[in-house]
């Protein structure tokens, strides 16, 4: 075994700290050197001058070179909707049937309910075809503008929807 000496408490309290575990150094050994945080606190007084000071005065210039933030569906929502903060597919003028519905369901694989909705899953070769059969809603299809309609794929988009259905939607032309 290796014996390095008996403990002895170390010179630097105010350095270490009395709870340290380096309080009790062997004789003939140098203690570790203090971080800077424990020298001077400057970590801590940058961090809270960024937090203070210079987070809102950046908040402040993006604000006054691109103005407010304004959400193109809010004017809809407020205009159609009644300001209200959510919209979901039962709020749309028409439906889609309860034959195209319980077809759609039987497809999907491994299906799961939640919340009153159908879960599942479908094969990807075929999925596009899928989405636009079961998302074409007559009523709703034939207002959708023509470039709109169909199933697209997102390349390179960062969530996991890696295909998009606009024509189940409610399209107002006049806007």
């Amino acid at each position: 075994a290796w014996d390095i000496g008996p403990p002895v408490i170390a010179p630097w309290p105010h350095v270490l700290g009395p709870t340290s575990p380096y309080a009790f150094i062997p004789l003939g050994h140098a203690p570790p050197k203090p971080s800077c945080c424990a020298r001077c606190k400057q970590c801590l007084c940058a961090a809270v001058y960024a937090l203070v000071v210079c987070a809102p005065l950046l908040l402040l210039y993006c604000h006054l070179v691109k103005g407010p933030a304004v959400s193109h569906a809010e004017v809809l929502v407020n205009r159609y909707f009644g300001g209200r903060a959510t919209l979901n597919y039962w709020d749309l003028p028409v439906q889609r049937s309860e034959a195209l519905t319980a077809e759609c369901i039987a497809e999907l694989q491994d299906r799961r309910s939640l919340v009153g909705s159908a879960w599942g899953y479908y094969p990807g070769a075929t999925a596009p075809l899928f989405a636009y059969k079961c998302t074409k809603v007559p009523g709703l299809f034939e207002k959708v503008p023509p470039k709109l309609r169909g199933v697209f794929w997102m390349q390179g988009n960062a969530v996991p929807e890696e295909l998009y259905v606009l024509q189940n939607g409610q399209w107002f032309p006049e806007e």
